[in-house]
């Protein structure tokens, strides 16, 4: 019987484990956006990343905001070694290398093509990405909640965010439907919606 049961005890620790851990990044990284609204005024008004530069704007708006973090630099890539400079850094659900049809974002090296990264201190590790896309700002954030350890999968131990026009920090794939959400979190699909489901269930990893 233990044969039996055990193994689904395991797997049932290690869900509830990711969930705590993303919750935990997830709130760190909104309290941190509500402190740096609160300080620098609405999101719409602050300077833009291509105005002051990625480096600059993550030290005005962010770092004030996030206690304890580690910078992530070109020599120390968070735990990552030589694989953070690759675009094949983190893998879909579905055993496909990369992202889903956005390659470009996936390398971790720390202040490069709008994105800086940084370990939180509990050790996740975290991207904040800032971006163009005809003249509109996308702004991004991947959490990965045991950083450089595997299996750096989409879904499983990485989490896709992303900032609506307020601000505020929400899970990828929020406004698409449960059945799109579902087919994504799967053993399919890339897994980049994973932690919407898992938010609008409850805070539960039920797949």
């Amino acid at each position: 019987v233990s044969a039996i049961v055990l193994p689904t005890v395991v797997q049932n620790y290690q869900k509830q484990a990711t969930v705590a851990k993303l919750k935990k990044a997830y709130t760190t990284i909104n309290q941190a956006i509500l402190l740096s609204i609160a300080e620098n005024g609405d999101y719409a008004d602050w300077d833009k990343p291509t105005e002051i530069g990625d480096e600059k704007y993550f030290e005005k708006y962010w770092l004030p905001y996030l206690k304890g973090i580690t910078i992530c630099s070109d020599k120390n890539l968070c735990g990552y070694g030589r694989s953070g400079t690759a675009p094949s850094t983190f893998t879909q659900m579905n055993g496909t290398l990369g992202g889903s049809g956005v390659v470009y974002t996936l390398h971790i090296t720390a202040i490069y093509g709008g994105r800086v990264s940084a370990l939180l201190p509990d050790g996740s590790f975290v991207i904040f990405f800032n971006s163009y896309d005809n003249k509109r700002q996308v702004s991004w954030i991947l959490v990965d909640i045991n950083g450089g350890e595997k299996p750096n999968t989409y879904g499983k131990d990485v989490f896709l965010f992303d900032r609506n026009a307020k601000g505020a920090i929400v899970p990828r794939c929020q406004n698409l439907s449960a059945d799109v959400i579902n087919r994504d979190c799967s053993k399919t699909g890339s897994g980049e919606c994973c932690a919407q489901k898992i938010i609008s269930e409850g805070w539960k990893m039920n797949y």
